[in-house]
């Protein structure tokens, strides 16, 4: 955007629209325009929140929508809106892989038809219009957005910095001495206060994202002088990951980072020694901040003692922002371990629809219907312990819901990018940009990890990286037609 007059305007827009959101709704008109604006010169920006795993329930109060309405449906609009636009004005569509474009229709129609079967039909279409609508934006808008290097240098900066900013909020809102001062609520016990309530998993699959953007972007894209740099930002982020306790992360970033280090033994990508130090010096400094500050950084471990025997805490009501810190006590009718117990349990489950429906699966969403409970629960007194709407693992799911006929199709996608990815680094060499498929990639099994323990069938950024590795094959073909 070269005009600019323009971008003042613009961003003396958002600045108002977020001011005025902030202290009441007689100006909230302009979050449309605005919004818009930023989707149409900055796509990318709007982008990157379709792959934010929340349902921003903030965004419902502002806009007094319903409170069963997800607002990323109303978001999801605007980054399709400006699609169409920008294609009508180009007359062009970007040429979309027969294979994916395939595979992602038929996982959707037998979806469809699965409803047919399905014990639970209206969550079922619930999961079936989100993977037609939002998860299809996922997979097939960056054919249209990640047109050229600096776009994708942009929203990687911006994912970068988002990280950052948030893991930096994160300490600030959970500092002692603001608690004590009543300056921010009281923490609950097994949630760190954030920007997104307590919505751990969020913020830590935002940091994972972006460490692991600065590691294999950044880091490779830099001169040696300069790469060292980059090792406070990637510990910060770490201690953020380590701070939340969420456990999925935790360790997925780790196992992410050996992967691709490995891959690389054998591609001889990069210089693997320098990546080594620059890894162990990180490492070190979040074990010495962790020895050295232990009372913030337990929560971690807790979360861990409760695979095993402990105490899970008790609450009269979920956590808002006035919920003080609450005593642990014992529930009778439930195992010590209960979390292992249920994941367990729910897997049981899943093995066992897929074993009595091998083909076709229990249809969609039907998993609900028939998931693991723990009897003698008070619900009211015990909040937190939910009846599992999906297994928490994209391929028991896939397999209890869809049969084999739908895990076939997943797998064959899954191995599409993964092929596609080798395809990349073999054919094209360029020095420049070598580094996007590394990221992508590192970005890919990152968040299919995740869908190992976190998540359903409609994981945005596992379906955005699919999509990602496949678009930015354009970027390789102008760089050699350039050079």
């Amino acid at each position: 955007m070269k005009n600019k007059g323009f971008r003042t305007i613009l961003i003396i827009l958002i600045s108002i629209s977020i001011l005025t959101a902030m202290v009441g709704k007689n100006f909230i008109f302009l979050f449309f325009p605005v919004f818009f604006l930023i989707s149409y010169y900055f796509p990318e920006m709007i982008f990157f929140i379709l792959l934010i795993p929340t349902k921003f329930t903030m965004v419902c109060k502002i806009l007094s929508l319903p409170s069963s309405f997800n607002p990323m449906f109303l978001m999801g609009g605007f980054p399709l809106l400006v699609i169409l636009i920008k294609s009508l004005e180009k007359k062009k569509m970007p040429q979309i892989p027969l294979q994916i474009l395939t595979l992602y229709l038929l996982i959707g129609l037998w979806m469809l038809l699965s409803l047919i079967w399905s014990p639970e039909r209206v969550y079922g279409s619930e999961k079936f219009f989100e993977f037609i609508t939002l998860t299809g934006l996922s997979i097939f808008a960056p054919f249209f957005i990640f047109t050229d290097e600096l776009i994708l240098r942009r929203f990687f900066i911006m994912i970068a910095a988002v990280g950052l900013f948030l893991s930096l909020l994160l300490f600030i809102f959970n500092l002692p001495f603001l608690e004590s001062l009543s300056l921010i609520p009281k923490r609950f016990t097994f949630y760190p206060r954030s920007i997104f309530g307590y919505n751990y998993l969020a913020l830590q699959q935002i940091y994972g994202m972006a460490a692991l953007i600065i590691i294999f972007y950044f880091f490779l894209k830099m001169e040696s002088k300069k790469k060292f740099l980059l090792i406070f930002p990637v510990a910060i982020l770490n201690q953020a990951i380590i701070y939340c306790g969420g456990k999925g992360v935790f360790l997925y970033l780790p196992i992410t980072i050996i992967v691709m280090v490995i891959l690389n033994l054998a591609k001889k990508l990069w210089k693997n020694r320098e990546m080594l130090m620059f890894l162990g010096i990180v490492i070190l400094i979040n074990t010495l901040l962790t020895i050295s500050f232990p009372e913030p950084n337990n929560l971690i471990l807790a979360r861990f003692r409760f695979l095993f025997p402990s105490s899970p805490p008790s609450s009269s009501s979920p956590p808002s922002s006035s919920s003080p810190s609450l005593p642990e006590t014992q529930i009778p009718s439930l195992p010590k371990n209960y979390i292992l117990v249920e994941r367990i349990e729910n897997m049981k489950v899943a093995f066992r629809l897929f074993s009595s429906h091998l083909l076709h699966g229990v249809g969609i969403g039907g998993f609900y219907k028939f998931s693991f409970e723990f009897p003698v629960v008070d619900k009211s007194k015990y909040w937190w312990i939910e009846k599992f709407k999906y297994p928490h693992n994209i391929f028991l799911e896939v397999l209890s819901e869809l049969g084999f006929v739908g895990f076939v199709l997943l797998i064959l996608m899954l191995g599409f990018a993964t092929r596609q990815f080798f395809y990349l680094l073999k054919k094209y060499r360029n020095p420049d940009i070598f580094c996007l498929p590394l990221v992508i990639f590192s970005l890919f099994v990152f968040f299919l990890l995740v869908s190992q323990s976190s998540g359903d069938i409609n994981n945005h950024s596992l379906f955005a990286w699919i999509g990602s590795l496949y678009a930015i094959e354009k970027i390789f073909r102008s760089k050699l037609i350039l050079s």
